[in-house]
């Protein structure tokens, strides 16, 4: 049997026009690392990832480009490629690598990556550049020091594959394992090490039993999309289950709803791009959500299938490059879709036929942001600003409610409301291109207040008890009367996002040079697993109900990815 084993291996490489030791002898260590990523329908493919130790990067990819592919990808500044040639690796260095067919490869540290899924290579790329790895686990690093650090071969193993890993490693133990199955559960890891010295084989093996959960941050899915992603990301509720589904557009136009669980369940071609996020109506008052946005030249709504509604979209008259208004005033679901267009300003109501009446509908100049609806002790305030500064604040017919005569550009913020005890208690506010905090009281009071290092794309949030802004590279953050201040050099920071857990605040940033995700708890102190990659960041909220906080993040690299990651 051996003989024929070796006869078999001696003809497969025959059929390759190169020696084993132009491919591989010349460049191969002592060291190849066989990874299985998961498991699905408790099928282990031990070849999900495969490292090899080289004797030097340039020798490794001289041999390598010989099999290779002349295309290359780049993926945050490092080079993937694919191999040509099928098979070839386990042909020549035998039936462990025999599943690898066309893997894409790229090389870290001297460190061959190979995989035939791409999504495998990038996220090891990732991990690598933001330090995540499987020796930053507790559990890996404890189990470790316990052997010897030496070995022929050491087989480490993470839940929740353990059992099922165990019994394909010792298929005559499958029956006990499996009568046992809720038992080995309990155990966190396992590992088990063969050292040979003199012809002696020794073995240890130990499993871990622990109740401490590890911290840590993972995607649960991730989709690649033909075309690049544009960067707002829309949260999607399904009325039918009340889990959270996601909305992208690509930069072909296309609009995706995706699943919860990363499935694309439906693709809708549009005009042109959605201005700012979709946001969700019920025309019809039956607790069925549609979703309504608008582009550069229409006004759509459509239900959860991507079909438009009747009457819907509509053609605008003139090209609007903002985000509209979608206005519920007393709350009875009759809505108002406020449609900037330049200076015009145009308002349909939900069966597409526009609300005549409406006194305010020119302004002087280009209208710069989404409309905004305040209610406020029981009165509406209607809010919209242009590009020179101007502020409108109007009733529901578009009457001046508060006049502000001094012009005041505004920064990258719309305004945010402040509720006190009374009209003239409660404020909105933004920060202007002048690095001012501008506080509008209600009572029509107005104060400007010059804040130290904040400028024009300074970021703010204040909700009464905390206020957090991101200058640059700066994250200051004010939380019941103590303040902290946290750097992250050379970064240019953006949008804020503050949310709750149980009883604890974080916030969590991302920049624009190297699109790294960051989050920090209340004292600006970054939390395991961060930084991450991606360019933008959907809402941070549980999308499967089931207590875990999930959010959305894209990456760009020639085409899109979304994934959705959770937060342990």
């Amino acid at each position: 049997t051996r003989i024929g084993e070796i006869k078999k291996f001696n003809s497969n490489q025959k059929k390759y026009k190169y020696s084993k030791n132009d491919l591989f002898d010349s460049w191969i260590d002592n060291q190849i690392a066989i990874t299985s990523i998961s498991s699905e329908n408790n099928e282990i493919n031990f070849n999900d990832l495969v490292l090899i130790k080289s004797r030097g990067t340039d020798m490794a990819l001289s041999s390598l480009e010989k099999i290779s592919d002349k295309s290359s990808i780049e993926f945050r500044g490092m080079e993937i490629k694919k191999i040509s040639e099928k098979y070839i690796f386990g042909s020549f260095l035998g039936n462990t690598l025999s599943n690898l067919k066309l893997p894409y490869y790229t090389v870290i540290n001297d460190i061959v990556i190979l995989s035939d899924d791409i999504k495998i290579i990038r996220n090891t790329i990732s991990d690598f550049l933001d330090g995540r790895g499987i020796t930053s686990y507790s559990h890996y690093s404890d189990n470790k020091k316990l052997f010897h650090s030496k070995s022929n071969l050491y087989l480490y193993v993470k839940n929740p594959d353990f059992a099922i890993l165990l019994s394909k490693i010792f298929p005559d133990l499958e029956e006990m394992i499996e009568g046992n199955i809720e038992e080995i559960a309990k155990y966190k890891s396992g590992a088990l090490q063969i050292s040979l010295d003199d012809e002696i084989a020794y073995t240890n093996f130990i499993i871990k039993q622990s109740e401490e959960k590890e911290d840590e941050v993972k995607p649960l899915w991730e989709i690649d999309f033909d075309a690049e992603l544009y960067s707002e990301i829309s949260t999607i509720t399904n009325h039918y289950t009340n889990k959270l589904e996601v909305a992208v557009q690509d930069k072909n136009n296309v609009l995706y709803l995706v699943s919860t669980t990363g499935k694309i369940l439906w693709s809708k071609q549009l005009d042109s791009k959605i201005n700012g996020k979709i946001r969700q109506v019920d025309i019809y008052k039956n607790k069925k959500l549609q979703m309504a946005f608008n582009t550069k030249h229409k006004l759509y709504i459509i239900d959860r299938n991507g079909k438009d509604i009747p009457n819907f979209p509509i053609k605008l008259k003139w090209k609007s490059n903002v985000e509209m208004g979608v206005f519920d005033y007393s709350n009875n679901r009759n809505y108002r879709f406020m449609v900037p267009m330049g200076k015009q300003i145009r308002i349909y109501d939900k069966n597409g036929k526009l609300v005549k009446g409406f006194k305010k509908q020119k302004a002087y100049y280009t209208i710069d942001k989404m409309p905004q609806h305040f209610r406020v002790k029981g009165k509406d305030y209607i809010v919209f600003t242009t590009s020179q500064g101007h502020i409108y604040i109007v009733d529901r017919q578009g009457k001046s409610k508060i006049i502000v005569k001094t012009k005041y550009p505004l920064g990258v913020n719309n305004f945010m409301m402040i509720e006190g005890s009374s009209l003239a208690k409660s404020k909105i506010q933004s920060i202007t291109k002048k690095g001012e905090l501008l506080s509008i009281y209600f009572n029509s009071n107005i104060d400007v207040s010059k804040i130290e290092g904040y400028t024009k794309d300074t970021y703010y949030l204040n909700n009464n008890d905390q206020a957090i802004s991101v200058t640059n590279s700066i994250i200051k953050w004010r939380n019941n009367n103590s303040s902290e201040i946290h750097e992250i050099d050379n970064e240019i920071l953006t949008n804020p996002i503050l949310f709750n857990y149980k009883d604890d605040k974080f916030v969590m940033v991302n920049t624009k040079s190297s699109n790294k995700v960051y989050l920090f708890d209340d004292k600006i102190e970054l939390q395991k697993g961060f930084p991450i990659f991606g360019k933008s960041i959907g809402q941070i909220k549980d999308y499967n109900n089931n207590g875990i906080i999930n959010f959305p993040i894209i990456e760009n690299n020639n085409r899109g990815t979304l994934k959705l990651y959770s937060i342990n």
